[in-house]
C-alpha cells in the first residue's frame, strides 16, 4: 500500500518526474540477475548387484548453495519428493538399466541431470 500511495503522490507532483521514474523502473526490471541454479548427482558405483544399497549424492547448487529440496526419481517406480538431505540411499530390487535423475527448482525454472546404473543379479 505505501508504494501505491507514493506511486500516487509523484503522479499528482508532476507528471514528468512520474513518467521518469516508470521509465527508470521498468528497465531495472529486465536488468534483474535470477538466481542461477544447476542439477548435479553422483553415485557411490554405477554398477551393483539387486538388493545392493546404493548412496546418491545431490551436488545441485542453486546461487551458489544448495538447494533445500530435491525430487529423486530412480527409474524403477519409487520416486522420492521433496528430499532435504544431501545423500539418500535405495535399493533396487530387479535386473536392470535404471535412468536416475534429480530435479531441483521445480518444472518451470528447474534443472535435472540424469545417471543411468546398472544392477545385475
Amino acid at each position: 500500500m505505501k508504494i501505491i500511495r507514493f506511486l500516487k503522490q509523484m503522479h499528482d507532483m508532476d507528471q514528468s518526474i512520474f513518467l521518469s521514474f516508470i521509465f527508470v523502473l521498468s528497465s531495472c526490471f529486465s536488468c534483474v540477475k535470477h538466481d542461477e541454479m544447476e542439477a548435479c548427482l553422483s553415485a557411490d558405483k554405477d554398477a551393483a548387484q539387486v538388493g545392493d544399497t546404493l548412496v546418491f549424492t545431490n551436488c545441485s547448487f542453486y546461487d551458489g548453495a544448495s538447494p533445500e529440496h530435491s525430487t529423486w526419481f530412480f527409474g524403477d517406480g519409487k520416486n522420492v519428493y521433496h528430499h532435504p538431505d544431501k545423500t539418500i540411499n535405495h535399493i533396487y530390487e530387479k535386473a536392470g538399466l535404471y535412468k536416475v535423475r534429480i530435479s531441483i527448482g521445480g518444472a518451470e525454472q528447474g534443472d535435472s541431470e540424469e545417471m543411468t546404473i546398472t544392477i545385475v543379479e
